[in-house]
């Protein structure tokens, strides 16, 4: 006997669950020009006989909004660590094993493979075009699972009210950390050569599809501990007592980023934990020699010197173009209190150059604003509070790592997909502007030394817990393939700007009064959704607002 059912974007299917676990969905809303994602799931009974063509089968779309419909199947990937010493109750499994993540097309010609006792789920994605005038208002999905011969095995139905509104364009600013050189490292391809650069675009318009819109630009090759490879964008020479610069790797970079669509390019970091220097390579008399490195330290002279006459330049070169506003800069990742004064001295080396531009840092400590250190800081979650008290402008935040426990949004894939989407409605109701994480394609170990299988392990060999390092799995084709992660976040930033629609048409006040109605409680960073439902609930009650002043 085979069972299916249409289920919601939010619900993670686990390979040994039963499908009757998971609520089927009938119907949802959407605004124009949005995506909308269900879930398709199927299984067959193990003790039912076997019978030529129901183990493959093909799924066929039917209805209104079959054309504008992509099908994926959803993959279950390893994960060995799965979280820290900590962690809440807010998890589907804290333990070793399998879980779903992958999304990757159909294999067999478009077909399905339904293994006996094993609960698996397609992808549907449903993108809706800006101008519906063609479409019902409430137009339907139908999904036929037909056997081999043709006939039908099941048929599932999903409608979706189409609220006659666009989707406003995104403005929260939003970076998911891009690495160069890891899309080098596993496409086995040199840096900055032709085949890298398509590479690069590829992924970087997937990133823009994510719904991010700032790009980390590496100036420098990021410092660590690890053996990075020469990723930096400027062509450096020393040139007697000083230095020159080549910005057309820049410019190409710069023109990539406009053509897929990124606005804002975040600089790499000037230092790392306050003490050392970023990785610089520079031409000494006809080679190539790393002038810079970790180790050393970053208020040499000589690197003060380097990273003052490198930042004049790039401001001059990007002034030049016209692109200098779009630029935010990086002193430090994280520094830490016992840090500050270190972090203080490597700041001013270069405060006079910088006046006026954002610098932006992921920290805890409130201290390194009010000391006019950090105009734009990046509070992590579970330090967010007295940044929020103490009402600084244009606040961001961050995960990364954690908090693993009291109850944060977060996207590990150990999480229910209604914990990662929640952080859509915090960051509306806390009017943040802008969100940050580190690992968009980090396939690499701790130490940036060796490749990891990210079709095997994705903890970057048990650094982090499973799913923090990467958004993206790397193709075999040189495309991106998402996860599961990818599109419940891109859903995030749906949300966000549904929200933004909303408080054009009503106060903020009354949306926010409106989504802790709904949701079942005032949303604060620490109330992460235990349901799909809540998240659905807020949504849709937004989406009813909305039409209702449209």
């Amino acid at each position: 006997m085979v069972q299916t059912r249409i289920v919601s974007s939010l619900e993670k299917a686990l390979s040994h669950e039963d499908i009757k676990k998971y609520p089927r969905l009938k119907k949802i809303s959407a605004l124009m020009g949005e995506r909308v994602a269900v879930q398709y799931l199927y299984t067959r009974s193990p003790d039912t006989e076997h019978v030529e063509g129901v183990q493959i089968c093909t799924p066929s779309l039917s209805g209104e909004l079959a054309k504008y419909t992509t099908v994926r199947r959803v993959e279950h990937i390893g994960a060995i660590k799965t979280t820290d010493a900590v962690w809440d109750d807010n998890y589907i499994s804290t333990r070793p094993g399998l879980y779903p993540d992958l999304l990757q097309p159909l294999g067999y010609g478009g077909r399905a493979r339904i293994v006996g006792g094993a609960l698996e789920s397609l992808w549907l994605e449903i993108t809706l075009p800006q101008d519906c005038s063609e479409l019902p208002d409430d137009p339907t999905l139908k999904v036929t699972l037909l056997f081999s011969d043709g006939s039908p095995l099941s048929e599932d139905e999903v409608t979706v009210h189409i609220v006659r509104s666009v989707l406003p364009e995104q403005t929260l600013i939003h970076t998911e950390w891009f690495y160069a050189d890891s899309i080098a490292f596993f496409y086995r391809v040199p840096m900055w050569s032709k085949k890298h650069w398509e590479l690069l675009e590829v992924y970087a318009r997937s990133a823009v599809r994510c719904g991010v819109n700032m790009l980390l630009t590496p100036l420098t090759t990021y410092a660590t501990n690890g053996r990075r490879a020469n990723s930096q964008l400027v062509k450096i020479k020393k040139v007697g007592e000083g230095y020159r610069f080549g910005f057309s790797r820049l410019d190409r970079w710069i023109e990539m980023c406009n053509r897929v669509g990124i606005k804002y390019f975040e600089l790499t970091h000037i230092c790392n934990g306050a003490v050392n220097p970023a990785r610089v390579w520079a031409m000494v008399d006809s080679e190539k020699k790393l002038l810079f490195d970790y180790g050393m330290s970053a208020t040499d002279p000589e690197y003060t010197k380097l990273i003052r006459a490198l930042l004049k330049a790039f401001l001059a070169h990007m002034k030049h173009r016209g692109d200098d506003g779009r630029c935010f800069f990086h002193v430090s990742d994280e520094p830490g209190k016992d840090r500050i004064e270190k972090y203080a001295a490597v700041k001013e080396s270069v405060a006079d150059i910088l006046k006026g531009y954002p610098v932006m840092d992921a920290l805890y400590n409130l201290e390194f604003y009010e000391r006019g250190l950090v105009n734009n800081p990046v509070p992590a979650l579970g330090k967010e509070e007295p940044f929020i008290e103490a009402k600084v402008e244009n606040l961001w935040t961050y995960y990364a790592n954690g908090p693993m426990d009291g109850n944060y949004t977060n996207r590990h894939v150990m999480m229910p997909s209604c914990r990662n989407r929640s952080l859509g409605l915090m960051l509306y109701k806390y009017n943040l502007k802008g969100f940050l994480h580190w690992g968009f394609n980090h396939w690499l170990d701790q130490r940036s030394e060796h490749l990891i299988n990210p079709y095997v392990e994705i903890s970057s060999d048990r650094w982090l817990p499973a799913g923090d390092p990467f958004l993206v799995y790397p193709g075999f084709d040189g495309k991106p393939l998402e996860s599961i992660r990818y599109s419940v976040l891109h859903e995030a930033m749906q949300d966000i700007r549904a929200l933004r629609l909303a408080e054009s048409l009503y106060s903020r006040e009354e949306v926010i009064s409106a989504i802790d109605e709904a949701f079942g409680e005032p949303i604060t960073f620490r109330t992460s959704a235990r349901h799909p439902s809540q998240i659905l609930s807020a949504r849709e009650r937004i989406n009813r607002m909305i039409e209702e002043r449209i």
